[in-house]
């Protein structure tokens, strides 16, 4: 079963009040968990955490301490604000030159680079 939802009551349900109630499915079960576990491997976007996890959410809350860490308001204001600026500027470099050129862009293909190549930069200094 997949849920959709859009009213931020009902995200702050699922998110913050009651997340121990609901987690990720088990890669046994689902194809798509099975697939995304094998591509992205073990880590806090395939550990399942709450109720249903084998280990009641230990390895996830783990990995959820070394995000936070990454994602501090200091570390944001003083590294990847300069990161997105800098991706965000090569971005618009290569618009701006397809643009000139009257050449196809591929806008997906775009933002995917420009996202990983973020996350590289932020997370192993290197992109």
């Amino acid at each position: 079963v997949w849920l959709i939802a859009h009213d931020p009551a009902c995200i702050r349900h699922f998110l913050k009040d009651s997340f121990d109630n609901y987690t990720k499915p088990s890669p046994d079960q689902n194809p798509f968990f099975h697939f995304f576990h094998r591509w992205v491997g073990d880590g806090i976007f395939t550990f399942r955490h709450g109720k249903g996890a084998p280990d009641e959410g230990h390895a996830w809350h783990i990995q959820r301490k070394i995000a936070a860490g990454i994602f501090s308001r200091a570390n944001f204001q003083n590294n990847m604000g300069e990161v997105f600026s800098e991706k965000a500027g090569r971005m618009v470099r290569g618009l701006e030159a397809a643009a000139k050129s009257g050449e196809a862009v591929d806008l997906q293909a775009m933002f995917f680079c420009f996202t990983m190549d973020s996350i590289l930069q932020i997370f192993f200094g290197e992109a």
